[in-house]
């Protein structure tokens, strides 16, 4: 008989929220209840249409696997060597590195099994649509304790997607707080180990390679194609409105006439290429700021930044913020330092709004920290974001 997790039942776990069940329901007109109903109701009808038959049991437990993956999520990518990338190619092989680890749980879900404080691997999926992708799903019991209610164990979902023709193996978890490592014999706050969710997501990716015997790339090297993955994906988000290109070209004969006072009476010593560069980016800096239609920035991009952190040659931060969220291509902190972004073709970190792919339930935009940091790289989603929403971020970035 089907029950539904306390870990997925709750309403505070937010596994699976209410737009995930409402349109579970939808797309199954067999099941009897109605979208209007609260939280409990909906979870009654989809219980209820899970103990029909073995068939809709099924279809029901595959559901929860994937709503799980979703949500309010963090991704850590890292990149594999080249010999593991190799053999990651091989699903024969891979399979049967994982097939006894599969045997030893009741059901290849996440629902239906009894866990414990070590991870299980409890489902293994492959998929080659627009690429290959193999995805690990882990599970654990853990302890939850907030100092004030009674202590909670609970599960903890975690996926491992590895996508060997990229050579990239990315954990992904739901980031969590207040979190103890679980103990049959019992909790005790003093003595238990406290966890938090970045060791778990990383324990869960090393215990997959492991499993499969392959490892991370360590070199230095890696950091700074992810800095300049991240970059380029900026740099495509960036690009100058043609509201601003049409100002620039007005005033094209008084800029040029500029640049040749300064050139040839200022700055007589300088590189001409590279005052040129500053002078531009000066004009393009405060006919951006001034355009009173900040909407030129955003309309018709899938993508806009807020917030850019980046690091030049001599390790100096810069750390923007966009007030209000506003595009930050409509600040001037933007423009200075724009140039050095581009001599050194990297970014350390990007705040994005992205558009949905699919909006049937939420808001247009959702907001991604994507942030690169000794060889890693890691994206945070702030709100509920769909599947298809988290794959499409996920390959603007590997893409870029």
């Amino acid at each position: 008989m089907f029950n539904l997790p306390d870990t997925f039942r709750e309403k505070n776990e937010d596994y699976i929220v209410v737009n995930a069940m409402k349109n579970f329901i939808k797309c199954r007109p067999s099941i009897k209840g109605r979208l209007g109903d609260n939280r409990a109701g909906l979870i009654k009808c989809i219980t209820e249409y899970a103990n029909e038959s073995d068939a809709t049991k099924e279809d029901t437990l595959n559901w929860l696997d994937s709503v799980v993956r979703e949500g309010i999520k963090d991704l850590y990518i890292k990149k594999l060597t080249n010999e593991s990338m190799e053999f990651v190619k091989d699903t024969k092989k891979v399979y049967e590195k994982v097939y006894d680890e599969l045997r030893k749980v009741k059901v290849n879900h996440f629902c239906g099994n009894k866990y414990t404080e070590n991870l299980s691997l409890v489902k293994f999926q492959v998929e080659n649509k627009d690429t290959l992708v193999y995805t690990f799903y882990l599970c654990q019991l853990v302890y939850i304790y907030d100092g004030e209610n009674d202590k909670k164990m609970r599960m903890l979902p975690i996926c491992v997607d590895i996508y060997p023709n990229e050579g990239l193996i990315i954990g992904r978890g739901k980031p969590r707080q207040n979190m103890y490592k679980y103990d049959a014999n019992g909790f005790d706050v003093q003595t238990s180990q406290k966890l938090n969710a970045e060791y778990k997501i990383f324990h869960s990716m090393q215990y997959i390679m492991e499993l499969l015997g392959i490892q991370y790339n360590a070199t230095s090297e890696i950091g700074w194609k992810l800095k300049n993955h991240l970059y380029r994906l900026l740099d495509k988000y960036t690009d100058t409105p043609k509201e601003i290109v049409s100002l620039i070209e007005q005033s094209r004969e008084e800029i040029n006439s500029a640049i040749k006072i300064i050139t040839d009476n200022v700055c007589t010593k300088g590189n001409r290429d590279d005052i040129t560069s500053d002078i531009m980016n000066l004009i393009e800096k405060y006919f951006s700021i001034t355009y009173e239609d900040k909407s030129i920035f955003t309309k018709g991009k899938d993508a806009y930044p807020l917030r850019i952190a980046a690091t030049d040659e001599e390790e100096s931060k810069v750390d923007q913020k966009s007030a209000r969220e506003h595009p930050l291509q409509a600040k001037a902190l933007f423009f200075d330092n724009k140039k050095m972004m581009q001599k050194n073709q990297i970014c350390d970190g990007v705040v994005f709004k992205f558009r949905r792919k699919s909006k049937k339930y939420y808001e247009d935009e959702f907001k991604v920290k994507i942030t690169v940091k000794n060889n890693c790289c890691h994206m945070k989603f702030f709100e509920y974001t769909e599947e298809v929403d988290i794959q499409n971020v996920l390959h603007l970035f590997i893409g870029a």
